[in-house]
Formats: structure tokens, C-alpha cells, sequence
């Protein structure tokens, strides 16, 4: 584990199991999901470099673990990998919040261009002088 295993709100297990949920190893095993290949630490590097994905981050986890929490009391790490899956699908499908800020990085769009209240992202001014 790196030295910015702190900059993520969540732990690495629970990264590399939500991972494999979002791209998930081949039904014959040939090609592992992407929980496996090493990416909790890069992206906690990204997090130390950009703080303002943490609060977006804290949200989607914070949200992830309360609709796990209905299906099962242990939470996320007592759900099969299907019911991880369900529950990534119902949060994605239904989420207002994620559902009208999933495209802010590649679009500019979402918020109108003013700061959002939860994720403090200044969408199009970002992108602008990003750019």
C-alpha cells in the first residue's frame, strides 16, 4: 500500500471490490477485473493531487454503503459480487446526484457552470482553463 492510501475515503478492499463490479473479470477467468490490476493506489494518488474529487468520492461511497446496508447488515463486503453488482446498478440507475454530474469531466455540463454544493467542482470554469 503507498503513502496515499490516506487520501482515499475508503478503503482499498472496498476500491478493488467495487472495481471488479464496474469491469469485472471474464466468466472464464482469462481476464481479471479491474479490482486486481493495481489501481487503488493510483487513484489515491489522483486524489492527493486533486482534493476536490474527495468530496464526490465520500458521496458515491457514503451513498454505495447505505443502499448496501438495506440489502445486508454486514454492508458492501458481505454482498456477493452480484449483489455488489445490483447495488452499483440501483445507485447508477437512480441517483440524481451521480446521474447529473457522471459527464461533468468530459462535457463541462451539469451544474451551469456554477459551483456545485456538493462536490465543489467548478465544472466549465475548470475545464475552460484547463484547457
Amino acid at each position: 500500500m503507498s503513502d496515499d492510501a490516506g487520501a482515499l475515503p475508503v478503503d482499498h478492499q472496498l476500491l478493488e471490490t467495487l472495481l471488479d463490479v464496474v469491469i469485472p473479470p471474464s466468466p472464464d477467468g482469462r481476464l481479471p477485473g479491474a479490482g486486481t490490476l493495481g489501481l487503488t493506489d493510483t487513484i489515491a494518488r489522483t486524489v492527493r493531487q486533486m482534493p476536490m474529487l474527495r468530496p464526490v468520492l465520500e458521496y458515491g461511497f457514503g451513498t454505495l454503503a447505505e443502499l448496501a446496508m438495506r440489502r445486508n447488515a454486514g454492508g458492501w463486503g458481505a454482498l456477493t459480487p452480484a449483489e455488489r453488482a445490483e447495488v452499483f446498478a440501483e445507485f447508477t440507475a437512480t441517483d440524481q446526484f451521480f446521474l447529473r454530474n457522471r459527464d461533468i469531466r468530459r462535457t463541462g455540463e451539469g451544474c451551469g457552470g456554477r459551483k456545485c454544493n456538493k462536490c465543489e467542482l467548478f465544472h466549465k470554469d475548470a475545464l475552460r482553463d484547463k484547457s
